[in-house]
């Protein structure tokens, strides 16, 4: 790290170090503490009885045939899209207002993103913006449940199957957030969670690919194994990578997921505790759920027009607090001329 680099970090810890109510923290407990020495003492490290434990947890939570634990989300979008065939040439429909992540992914198996903007109501990939996007080139739509708040997945599964396009739902910040009394992530083709350290449930880092279509599942599950079928096979199939997790963040997902009603009522009561608080302040709007959606708050998300003068004024106050996602389209990796009022209007606020 150079120093340029160095002081910009140790100025990020500064920062988040002073926050005497920081933006998000987990929970950690004795059944985590006590599951981890479980699996130090059994000197198994690398994937194992914890991590077909959590997996089958997730799976019978979204009522699906498959889940299939990863090292991160990340790598549950890369090796999806492989799976999928997608690949040079090929453009996946993305929404620009994202974590990088959903970007990075798309470029990593070599394809383009088509960016598409948002519904201001929700955060989310508009359908009417999808359909002008889609054209000959499109081979899967990604679909972000931003901030825990839930895409139109009506219009857009109706959309998918008209022009035969694959949906993948990217539901990393949307554990347990319900579309029209059906869990996000498990309408399309494949839906991805993750267990990073501010996520509703977390294992430090971490992911899951959920799904009910088992080819997909078995292919997925050689690229996660460095090209083979499972660790122990000598037989190379794929070009594959090493996006498997440990015992160890299993373990933790195992007692944090028998956990995860508590989680999600906290989540709830906070949300709401911060829409009361605020209801008299006219120069704020805090976005709450539509009728469709059963949401789990990743975050209390707060549109001001004076949102950079806000940030600050909370941060002398010690409350932990952050801009959102500077639109895709705009990043340097991207560049990309369009027009995204949505997009551009969300991160301004």
């Amino acid at each position: 790290m150079n120093n340029d680099s160095l002081e910009r970090y140790n100025a990020y810890i500064d920062k988040i170090s002073s926050e005497s109510i920081p933006q998000y923290e987990p929970f950690i407990g004795q059944e985590e503490i006590d599951n981890v020495v479980n699996v130090l003492k059994g000197n198994w490290l690398s994937e194992g009885v914890y991590t077909r434990q959590f997996e089958d947890k997730i799976k019978k939570m979204y009522k699906m045939d498959y889940a299939l634990a990863c090292a991160n989300g990340t790598g549950v979008l890369i090796m999806g899209l492989k799976a999928l065939g997608i690949g040079t040439g090929d453009e996946v429909i993305v929404p620009s207002y994202t974590h990088p992540a959903d970007v990075n992914c798309i470029y990593a198996v070599g394809a383009t993103p088509k960016f598409c903007d948002i519904d201001l109501s929700n955060y989310c990939i508009s359908p009417n913006s999808i359909i002008q996007n889609i054209n000959k080139k499109t081979k899967a739509i990604l679909v972000v449940h931003l901030f825990g708040f839930a895409a139109e997945m009506d219009k857009i599964i109706n959309i998918g199957m008209e022009k035969d396009i694959p949906i993948l739902e990217d539901c990393a910040q949307a554990l347990g957030t319900k579309y029209n009394n059906k869990l996000v992530g498990s309408f399309g083709d494949f839906g991805m969670l993750s267990f990073f350290a501010d996520k509703t449930i977390t294992t430090g880092e971490g992911g899951m690919l959920i799904t009910n279509n088992q080819e997909l599942i078995d292919e997925v599950n050689i690229y996660k194994h460095d090209g083979r079928r499972e660790r122990g096979l000598d037989l190379i199939e794929r070009q594959g990578y090493n996006f498997r997790i440990t015992d160890i963040q299993s373990a933790i997902g195992v007692a944090q997921f028998d956990r995860l009603k508590e989680f999600i009522n906290l989540k709830q009561i906070l949300n709401e505790t911060y829409i009361e608080k605020l209801k008299l302040c006219d120069s704020i709007t805090i976005i709450n759920n539509n009728s469709k959606t059963y949401r789990v708050p990743h975050r209390v998300v707060i549109n001001a027009k004076n949102s950079i003068e806000l940030i600050d004024f909370l941060a002398k106050k010690g409350i932990g607090c952050r801009r959102s996602y500077r639109p895709m389209h705009k990043e340097p990796i991207c560049n990309i001329d369009g027009d995204f009022p949505n997009s551009d209007r969300a991160y301004s606020e």
